[in-house]
């Protein structure tokens, strides 16, 4: 099995994510992208930021030596920004134009596949 930046699993975590959004239904994707993409001026209107904060918060911890409590390079916190931010992105472009539930999970897959290979640069 791939075994990943901090010893993580990359297929059971791919699996677990691409599971986690596959279990939403019609109704529950589009309050996802209302959410994101159509709050402003709402108490909800940094939910998009919110959620690539989150998604930053774990890259961060990904990239961070097992043991360690250093912290990372201004550079690499930079990179995990942008990263975070397109997978976000991309995500909500994902869940937006769904077609099926294959064509879902095959994408997702595809997307968290290349930002987790992606961080393993700044290990």
């Amino acid at each position: 099995m791939k075994q990943g930046i901090a010893g993580v699993n990359f297929s059971s975590f791919i699996n677990g994510v691409v599971n986690a959004m596959l279990q939403m239904d019609a109704r529950q994707r589009q309050l996802l992208i209302i959410l994101a993409e159509q709050s402003a001026g709402t108490k909800y209107a940094k939910a998009k930021e919110e959620m690539i904060t989150l998604v930053r918060m774990h890259l961060l911890e990904a990239v961070r030596k097992p043991g360690s409590t250093n912290e990372i390079e201004e550079s690499q916190g930079y990179i995990l920004n942008i990263i975070a931010t397109n997978y976000v992105d991309g995500l909500l472009k994902i869940i937006k134009d769904y077609r099926s539930q294959a064509w879902a999970e095959e994408n997702l897959k595809t997307l968290l596949t290349y930002h987790l290979n992606g961080i393993k640069a700044l290990a």
